[in-house]
């Protein structure tokens, strides 16, 4: 073969090649049959994959396109989870990206993320509608519905959740009622307001508050009493400001005698309690909480709906043994994907290894972000949209900008004789983050008999049969199984989705 033939093959080889399908398998969603391509599937941080897969229906012609995130929570102890509030705050809103992008610096990167729970868009536009607690910290309380909640073992739950008793003694003595958290203070209430209402209590003249400051060594919990300090003297003139990681405690009409009576120093002890009540009204040590609207599947079952409406939708879970996180995000309202019903949304999440699932707010608010890839899938809207919280995965690690792994972007291939490769490949620094999107310099190599390569990194199929694929970049290797043979029938192979 000439060398002026083998070029022209090259390059319409390698272009056909990078547009084939990943993977092709079959599913049943809502009753119909489905065949499954499997677009992409990479690591994009420690224990963490993404997967974009194009469910097509076989009978329907119905495309969903859904986008995966897959989070090995068990063995990666600098990994968490966290609900954060746009803007820091229940009152506004921040799109996903940006908010990411805001809240990572060195030692605390936020590397994947999802949009979080309905929203409201008139008066106090971006307060939750639901239940929403941030960093150990309770930001709204729960009024219904499930919720996607993690506790400080990092342990994930779908479940209601159910507002207990929320009270504080002052040195000691008995309980006083708190009648919420963060909500408007109405007449002869107390309220405790802390930070993620903002930076100020948004009340007016008239009642009595005092700043409340945590003691030394303690910090904010959910389900266990926090000691606090009484830090200076009461003022009646509204809005106080809330220092940054603390609380005030306001009052109003007959409550106010209890505020009147402290002096800075007192030593108040708050005990806020909420109860997983789909699991027996227990009550672990909450440190994240986000709402939704439904229950999509519950012990590996789906849950009947009768809300047929379709929409891009963002959907949350967890496996059986609760070692593996899964985010979803599924793409609507376009002539690439058609968006979803809840059934089949349940369907779907149990494929990708689901065994409870909740629906959180959809429609233009869904979103799938990716630290150093973007925003993976395509928001409905055509831009992102500003949403009232969100759920993120962040790393704590010390900075490191080295790269200690590689690996290659496409997990397997198969192609035709004579079919052309140039891989791509992330690079990962030793806390398994991904910090290199286009790693140079990388030389492949592979068995005689499957093939030969090109300029040190394009590999060509002159052999067949499936062998691996290696690469050595700076003495850091990675490999990946590719078949070649003869046939006109071309796509890329993949597993099933999930953690490799």
């Amino acid at each position: 073969m000439t060398k002026k033939l083998l070029s022209i093959l090259f390059a319409v080889l390698l272009l056909f090649v990078s547009n084939a399908a990943f993977a092709i398998t079959r599913t049943t969603i809502y009753g119909s049959s489905y065949v499954v391509d499997t677009l992409q599937y990479s690591k994009v941080g420690p224990g963490t994959y993404f997967s974009s897969v194009k469910f097509t229906g076989e009978a329907t012609g119905m495309v969903f396109r859904t986008f995966f995130l897959h989070i090995d929570v068990d063995n990666n102890p600098n990994l968490e989870c966290r609900v954060e509030l746009g803007r820091d705050s229940i009152i506004g809103g921040e799109n996903v990206r940006a908010h990411a992008e805001r809240k990572t610096a060195p030692g605390n990167y936020y590397i994947a993320g999802i949009n979080g729970d309905f929203y409201a868009t008139s008066g106090e536009v971006g307060t939750p509608i639901n239940g929403c607690n941030s960093n150990s910290q309770m930001a709204t309380a729960p009024v219904y519905g499930p919720h996607f909640v993690v506790t400080d073992a990092l342990t994930p739950w779908c479940t209601s959740l159910s507002n207990g008793n929320m009270t504080m003694k002052v040195n000691g003595g008995s309980d006083i009622t708190i009648n919420r958290v963060n909500g408007k203070r109405y007449t002869n209430e107390l309220v405790l307001f802390n930070s993620n209402i903002g930076q100020y209590t948004h009340t007016s003249a008239g009642g009595k508050e005092i700043v409340l400051e945590l003691q030394d060594g303690e910090k904010w919990k959910i389900n266990s009493p926090v000691k606090l300090k009484v830090a200076g003297t009461y003022s009646d003139a509204g809005n106080m400001r809330i220092p940054e990681g603390q609380a005030v405690l306001s009052a109003d009409g007959t409550a106010m005698p209890v505020i009147e009576s402290l002096k800075e120093g007192d030593v108040i002890e708050i005990n806020l309690t909420q109860s997983l009540s789909t699991f027996g009204n227990i009550t672990p040590n909450i440190t994240q909480a986000v709402g939704g609207n439904v229950f999509l599947v519950q012990d590996g079952q789906v849950v009947p709906q009768g809300d047929m409406a379709r929409h891009p939708r963002t959907m949350m879970g967890y496996t059986k043994d609760k070692k593996q996180i899964i985010f979803c995000v599924f793409d609507g309202r376009s002539t690439l994907s058609a968006g979803g019903i809840y059934l089949e949304m349940a369907d779907i999440m149990i494929f990708a290894g689901a065994d409870w699932a909740i629906n959180v707010d959809g429609g233009g608010s869904s979103t799938m972000y990716v630290q150093n890839l973007g925003v993976m899938n395509n928001p409905s809207d055509g831009v992102e949209r500003s949403v009232s919280n969100g759920s993120y995965l962040v790393l704590n690690t010390p900075e490191d900008n080295e790269v200690s792994s590689i690996s290659f972007v496409d997990y397997s291939m198969k192609f035709p004789k004579y079919g052309v490769y140039k891989p791509k490949f992330y690079g990962y620094n030793k806390y398994g983050m991904l910090i290199n999107t286009d790693v140079q310099g990388v030389e492949l190599s592979c068995p005689e008999a499957l093939g030969e390569i090109k300029d040190g990194n394009t590999f060509v199929g002159t052999g067949d049969g499936t062998y691996a694929l290696s690469a050595n970049y700076k003495g850091m290797t990675a490999s990946i199984p590719v078949t070649v043979a003869v046939s006109d029938n071309v796509h890329f192979r993949l597993p099933k989705i999930g953690r490799a």
